[in-house]
C-alpha cells in the first residue's frame, strides 16, 4: 500500500454501505424472513440497535493508534503473540469473502447462466474483485463512491415502482411472533450489518484527509444502509408475502419481476439486480483488501512475496467453494449459516478484546 494513499470520509463510507448490505442479498434475508417470519421488520429494528453497540466497538478501535494499520495495532498490542491474532483475523476476513462471492457466484448461474460452469463464473467474478483489491484503497473507494450513485438511483426506481403493489395484509399478524425466532433474527441481522464493517481496517484511520467528518459521514452511511435493507425487505414482504418469500430462493430478486416499465418493458430486474451485485463487488473488494493489507503488515512483506501471497490467496479462494460447496443447493447453503456467523462473532471479538488491551496499554504509556 503506498504511503501516500490518501482517501476521503465519504468514499470509505460508502463501503460501510456495500459492507453493511451485501450479506442479506445471498441468503440472510431469506434467513430473517425464515425465522421471523411477518415480524421481520420488528426483529431488523431490534437488530439495527444491537448493531450500534458493535459499531462503536469497531469504530473506536479504528480511530484508537490512528497512525497503525490493523496488523500493526495488534504488534503493538500483543507483541509476538500478534502473529497469531493477524492470522486468525485474516482467515475470518477471507472466508467471508470466499462466502460472498460463492452465494453472488450461485446466483448468477441459477438465474442466468445456467449451462455456465460454476467454476468458470466464479473464476471471472474473483478476478474482477481481486483486480479492484489490487489496485489498492484509494481505488476502491472511487469505485465504491461511483456505484454508490448508480445503486441509489437503482434503489429509488425499485422501491417507487413496487410501492404501489404492496399488500398492508402481507404483514399481519405482526404482534403474534415467537420471542426466540425474534431474537434469534435479531442477533444475526445485527451481526451482519455491523461486523462485516471491519474490513474498513483496510486502511488507516490517519489515512483519512478530512478525519473531522468521518463519524458525520459513518453515521449516515450505517443509516443510509439500514434504510436500503430496511424498506428492500419490507417491500419483498408485503408485494409477495411471507409463504412466497419463503418459497422463492432469492425473495429480493423475485419481488423484481413484478416491475414494468411503461407497461410494455418487462424483465427490468436484470438491471434492478446490478444494486445487490454492485454492493457484493464492492464489499468483497474492500474485504480481500483488508485480508492484503493485514498479511503484508503481519509478515513485512515486499513487493514480489507481497505477489505470490496474492496468488496464493486467490487459489485458496477459488478452491475453497469448489471443492466443498460448488454442488450445494441454496437450501444447502442455509445449512451453513453458522460457519461464517461463527466467523463474523470471532472477528468481533478480537476487536472488542484488543480495543480493551489496547486502552489500558495506552493508559500505562501515558
Amino acid at each position: 500500500m503506498k504511503k501516500d494513499e490518501m482517501i476521503n470520509s465519504f468514499g470509505l463510507c460508502t463501503n460501510v454501505i456495500a459492507l453493511s448490505g451485501a450479506s442479506f442479498y445471498g441468503i440472510y434475508s431469506s434467513y430473517i424472513l425464515n425465522t421471523a417470519k411477518t415480524s421481520t421488520l420488528i426483529a431488523m429494528i431490534f437488530g439495527y440497535l444491537l448493531s450500534t453497540i458493535f459499531t462503536t466497538i469497531i469504530l473506536k478501535f479504528f480511530k484508537a493508534k490512528p497512525e497503525l494499520s490493523l496488523a500493526q495495532k495488534m504488534k503493538y498490542t500483543y507483541s509476538k503473540f500478534s502473529y497469531f491474532i493477524n492470522i486468525l483475523f485474516s482467515i475470518c476476513t477471507l472466508s467471508v469473502y470466499v462466502f460472498m462471492t460463492y452465494r453472488l457466484t450461485s446466483f448468477i448461474c441459477s438465474q442466468y447462466l445456467i449451462e455456465t460452469s460454476k467454476k468458470l463464473v466464479l473464476l471471472a467474478v474473483l478476478l474482477c474483485t481481486f483486480h479492484i483489491a489490487d489496485k489498492g484503497i484509494e481505488t476502491t473507494t472511487r469505485v465504491s463512491t461511483l456505484s454508490f450513485y448508480v445503486a441509489t438511483f437503482i434503489f429509488l426506481f425499485d422501491i417507487f415502482a413496487l410501492f404501489g403493489q404492496i399488500e398492508i395484509d402481507n404483514y399481519l399478524p405482526i404482534t403474534n411472533f415467537n420471542v426466540k425466532d425474534i431474537a434469534k433474527a435479531s442477533f444475526v441481522f445485527s451481526l451482519y450489518f455491523s461486523v462485516p464493517i471491519v474490513n474498513i481496517y483496510a486502511c488507516k484511520f490517519d489515512q483519512i484527509s478530512d478525519k473531522d467528518n468521518f463519524s458525520k459521514y459513518f453515521t449516515f452511511a450505517h443509516l443510509f444502509s439500514l434504510l436500503i435493507l430496511f424498506l428492500s425487505i419490507g417491500t419483498t414482504l408485503g408485494v409477495l408475502g411471507i409463504e412466497l418469500c419463503n418459497i422463492f430462493d432469492y425473495p429480493l430478486y423475485t419481488v423484481l419481476k413484478k416491475i414494468s416499465l411503461f407497461r410494455f418493458i418487462e424483465s427490468f430486474e436484470n438491471v434492478s439486480i446490478m444494486l445487490w451485485v454492485i454492493y457484493i463487488i464492492n464489499a468483497t473488494s474492500i474485504s480481500l483488501l483488508c485480508t492484503f493489507n493485514t498479511l503484508k503488515d503481519t509478515f513485512n512483506l515486499k513487493n514480489k512475496s507481497f505477489k505470490y501471497m496474492k496468488y496464493i490467496l486467490f487459489v485458496i479462494a477459488f478452491l475453497i467453494p469448489t471443492i466443498f460447496f460448488m454442488d450445494n443447493t441454496f437450501i444447502d447453503s442455509l445449512n451453513y449459516v453458522w460457519i461464517p456467523a461463527s466467523l463474523t462473532v470471532m472477528m468481533l471479538l478480537i476487536v472488542t478484546i484488543s480495543l480493551i488491551f489496547i486502552t489500558k496499554k495506552n493508559k500505562l504509556n501515558k
